[in-house]
């Protein structure tokens, strides 16, 4: 008798994953005397139980398991950016933490667009029944 209590999962071999992510933040101020900056945290994830496939990725990512494509930058009251791996909850993801900002005079907005792949393997399993 199977009991599906005790039923496990066995990995019988690891695929390959490509998780793709845009990212595509603007902030435009009502008031051009006034700076407004925006705070970015984006993710791009894998699904959880994968890991990064550190062979492969590309730009800020190479040999971290993730590509970086930056489409355009425009923080004329100043900005910053940063792209790394994390874990979130169970997941490992692709990070950028930026900031953008308009300026006080003349250019009232700023946009930040990029796009993240992430390069994983996940595992593929099986049942492994317990028979009692």
């Amino acid at each position: 008798m199977i009991d599906a209590e005790l039923e496990r999962r066995n990995i019988s071999n690891m695929d390959e994953e490509v998780a793709p992510g845009t990212g595509d933040y603007h902030v435009h101020e009502s008031n051009p005397f006034k700076k407004e900056c925006r705070d970015i945290d984006h993710y791009t994830c894998l699904p959880a139980g994968c890991v990064e496939d550190t062979f492969r990725g590309y730009n800020v990512g190479t040999g971290k398991g993730f590509g970086f494509r930056e489409d355009y930058w425009d923080a004329p009251g100043g900005g910053s950016k940063t792209h790394s791996m994390v874990t979130s909850g169970n997941q490992r993801c692709a990070y950028t933490d930026a900031e953008i900002c308009t300026s006080r005079a003349g250019d009232s907005t700023a946009d930040y667009e990029f796009y993240h792949e992430v390069f994983g393997q996940c595992p593929v399993t099986r049942a492994f029944p317990i028979v009692n």
